[in-house]
């Protein structure tokens, strides 16, 4: 793993990345561009959910996307893509190793870890050697973080930060790396380790799901759609706590802290929008109007 630039740095954060996420449009009710008003704003500004992919399926409302963040005066995403330079890879191992020495094969049967290793040596031609202290999670997206890294192509969150720098908005990151990197101290390393093994191992009992039918969900532009999906998955309390609810409580109090600066224009991953704990909600119990916004073709 190249850790040097910020497509390397990328793949620090692959679970996270990856978990987040017809021609017919959806219902308003379930876009995925949100106008926040009241509450003392004297603008407004806007909440929008993304999907990490650089199908181009995914970028179906870029422009509509695009035509708000012209009127804003801050871009907002989960974390500030623009100076990953600044990183220090070295002082954010002790976030992604296991603690003591604790390693790989004594979170699984001799039978799993030996599958576990002839598939990353079939997938990222590498040695599961070089991974063994490595927290669990960190491996569920590595392969996709390779092609991350290896390709050329923004994908809609970098595309739209990008638009961002190019008409001289400020960027600004919503939660830091390390915040996010922690959130996966709270799902146990067993539990982690089972997660790895249901990926390579699958229910052939349950239908599976794919990275193409949630881009294919996505395109639709529907919210709900987007989190009926996400709730039929068998995903612990812990699982959702760590790296959905929590996070959004968290996202929810700097967005609302940030607003009152400036006008913002936030892009966060679409499945941190709906439900009771999702950010729309969290920000009308704040007390901001959240009102939907759409465009017909």
């Amino acid at each position: 793993m190249n850790l040097s630039n910020p497509k390397g740095v990328r793949l620090l954060l692959p679970t996270l990345i990856l978990l987040l996420f017809s021609t017919a449009f959806a219902h308003p009710k379930s876009s995925l561009l949100w106008e926040i008003s009241g509450h003392g704003l004297k603008t407004p500004s806007y909440l929008y959910g993304t999907v990490h992919s650089f199908d181009e399926r995914a970028f179906r409302f870029a422009k509509l996307a695009e035509s708000y963040i012209a009127k804003c005066e801050a871009f907002g995403m989960e974390i500030n893509m623009s100076n990953l330079e600044g990183v220090d890879i070295f002082g954010m191992m002790k976030y992604i190793t296991m603690p003591g020495d604790t390693t790989l094969d004594m979170l699984m049967t001799p039978q799993q870890y030996a599958k576990l290793d002839a598939y990353v040596t079939d997938t990222l031609h590498l040695s599961l050697v070089m991974f063994k202290s490595i927290k669990p999670m960190f491996l569920l997206g590595m392969q996709e973080g390779m092609s991350l890294s290896a390709d050329s192509s923004d994908f809609l969150d970098e595309y739209f930060m990008k638009f961002a720098e190019k008409h001289k908005k400020e960027i600004i990151g919503i939660e830091t790396i390390e915040e996010q990197v922690r959130a996966l101290d709270l799902v146990p390393l067993k539990e982690q380790a089972k997660m790895v093994m249901d990926m390579i191992e699958p229910d052939t009992t349950k239908p599976e799901a794919s990275i193409e039918d949630l881009v294919d969900i996505y395109a639709r532009g529907d919210l709900d759609a987007i989190y009926s999906y996400y709730k039929k998955e068998d995903l612990s309390n812990t699982f959702n706590a760590a790296l959905i609810t929590d996070r959004n409580h968290r996202m929810a109090d700097r967005i609302d802290s940030i607003m009152h600066k400036k006008s913002l224009f936030v892009a966060i991953g679409a499945l941190h929008l709906p439900g009771d704990e999702g950010l729309i909600n969290l920000l009308r119990k704040k007390g901001y109007a959240l009102t939907p916004l759409w465009k017909k073709d």
